[in-house]
């Protein structure tokens, strides 16, 4: 190809989805997210890395890593087991921890918490 460079860094994204329960304490009473309430999250996993064998990694390698982890700890499960106040910046932040030893040229997480509402972690 016309202007490609092999060792070309290039990015590489999943989309997975997971329904979750979870109450906040960290908000006052009365509050509509201290009451055990569940959302439908949408999450986008972001590999970078050099194109090696005509691609940066095979999907079903990323899915190899990530979907343990939305099995056993996400999907239909009540988040608070496992993450203190699980605001979705909290949760990022956990899923973050759990792929990056396991998932190398991991660059980016997105999470969508409702249709209007998502974050996202760099690194």
């Amino acid at each position: 190809m016309k202007g490609f460079q092999m060792n070309s860094k290039i990015t590489v994204v999943r989309k997975y989805k997971f329904e979750s329960a979870h109450h906040l304490t960290c908000v006052p009473e009365g509050h509509p997210c201290r009451r055990l309430h569940g959302h439908s999250y949408k999450m986008w996993v972001h590999v970078t890395g050099p194109v090696e064998n005509y691609m940066v990694m095979e999907y079903g390698d990323i899915d190899a890593i990530v979907d343990p982890i939305v099995e056993k700890y996400l999907d239909h499960h009540d988040l608070n087991l496992y993450i203190d106040e699980p605001t979705v910046e909290m949760i990022i932040q956990w899923v973050w921890d759990k792929l990056e030893p396991d998932l190398p040229g991991l660059c980016k997480i997105r999470i969508q918490e409702t249709e209007r509402a998502w974050v996202e972690i760099e690194r």
